[in-house]
């Protein structure tokens, strides 16, 4: 965001926070500020292998604006609000770095390499903003996933504590040692904070026997309504991957009239806006994307392409997790996240979306304005449309956002009913285009 843009949004929400009784409703908006935590996106790369810490927030500070920061501001005051930097791992991330604890030797050399790149980031960087302890890092991630899939059976705890396992050990290891030798050793120290936080004698402290279990306890005891919520997000991102599909299959026009009609659809037959998916269709619509991610193909079977479809809308749902957990913060405690991933596709995508402006109502209903880096459609594409195709999509959320504030316009998502109602047309007509 420019700063002349920056500029007009933060005296627009300012205004309508003093003039208003809204006490409720809070407004994240990205500053020009630079970053607490890192400048922008991180790769940590060898010849075939790499890793990235993907930051949407563009190396730059959220401000909040609220009713009573609105009121602290009109009467020359400070606020201030405490962040986390929280480094979110997806599973794939959770296997290497166990297997860089357990199999340090007989890893594969490059991937080794990057993970001991990728470590010493988070310890340094960490150092250096004056946390001591670096970032948090979290696997909540997999945990959601794994809940929402499987509920909580043997075979979930078994992974989960495998997870807390590697994750502790992280929490809890020597970062000096690290540092000089590569390799992971307890502190100590750290462990001891860790059985203190926990009641426990910190002499008689075992990091796996005692801590572990209690971790995963505190992990996995997500209520219900949070699991819908990621449940409804899931669904609404693999029906728009349908609808995506669909249209680029049986639509003439060109990529400018797709996405108008997928935008079109979210919009009116969904009731909600995807900001993510918008770009990604406008990757899909002009052939950027590989097709495992999106894609049909006359020789897949309806069940290879729905897993596929399915793998695709939990990827997309990790990208949506600084979002949503800034949604939820307050002024005292706010996690900034920053996914972690080995995944090529994720990678690449990621580095795509900057999250602009969060506009959270009651009921932690949220609603983003992305924008986008599209500099590759660019290259392919041509200037002129991409520019169309942002510019409709950036002023459709800027303008949305003021609406509902204003409360001019609803937005109400279609029931869980009418969604899995939706899902089903929508599957029987993508098994046209698949292998009978």
């Amino acid at each position: 965001m420019n700063t002349t843009l920056f500029q007009e949004q933060a005296i627009f929400w300012l205004n309508y926070f003093q003039l208003s009784e809204d006490k409720f409703s809070q407004v994240w908006l990205l500053s020009n500020s630079p970053s607490f935590y890192i400048p922008s996106t991180q790769d940590f790369e060898s010849n075939k292998f790499g890793v990235s810490i993907i930051d949407q927030f563009d190396g730059r500070r959220p401000w909040l604006f609220n009713y009573r920061c609105s009121q602290l501001l009109k009467d020359h005051k400070k606020y201030n609000v405490g962040t986390i930097g929280t480094i979110i791992f997806d599973s794939q991330m959770i296997g290497l770095l166990s297997a860089y604890m357990n199999n340090y030797d007989s890893m594969d050399a490059e991937q080794r390499t990057v993970i001991n790149k990728l470590l010493k980031f988070i310890i340094q960087q960490g150092n250096q903003i004056g946390f001591g302890t670096g970032f948090d890092t979290n696997p909540s991630f997999y945990y959601i996933e794994s809940l929402v899939k499987n509920g909580i059976n043997d075979r979930a705890r078994k992974y989960a504590n495998d997870t807390a396992t590697t994750i502790l050990r992280l929490h809890t290891m020597d970062e000096q040692a690290f540092l000089k030798h590569g390799r992971i050793v307890p502190s100590k120290e750290r462990i001891k904070d860790y059985a203190e936080r926990y009641g426990i004698n910190p002499a008689n402290c075992d990091l796996i026997k005692d801590i572990v279990p209690l971790w995963v306890k505190d992990m996995i005891a997500i209520d219900e309504s949070q699991l819908k919520m990621y449940r409804e997000n899931l669904n609404y991102t693999y029906v728009a991957l349908l609808k995506m599909v669909l249209i680029h299959k049986a639509s003439k026009g060109n990529i400018i009239e797709k996405t108008e009609e997928f935008w079109n659809f979210l919009e009116q037959e969904l009731g909600v806006i995807l900001g993510r998916e918008n770009l990604i269709a406008a990757y899909y619509f002009s052939d950027q994307l590989p097709s495992k991610f999106i894609g049909i193909e006359a020789s897949m079977t309806f069940a290879k392409f729905r897993n596929n479809m399915m793998a695709t809308a939990w990827d997309i749902l990790l990208l949506r997790i600084p979002e949503i957990l800034l949604s939820i913060g307050r002024e005292q405690e706010t996690f900034l996240c920053y996914i972690c991933t080995a995944d090529k596709t994720i990678r690449k995508l990621g580095r795509l979306f900057t999250i602009e402006l969060l506009l959270v109502q009651k009921e932690s209903n949220y609603f983003p304005t992305i924008d986008f880096k599209m500099d590759e459609l660019r290259q392919n594409l041509g200037e002129e449309i991409v520019d169309k195709i942002c510019d409709r999509q950036r002023q459709k959320q800027i303008a949305r956002s003021e609406k509902i504030i204003a409360n001019k316009v609803k937005i109400n998502p279609i029931s869980t009913q009418q969604l899995n109602k939706l899902i089903t047309e929508l599957e029987n007509q993508t098994k046209a285009y698949c292998k009978s």
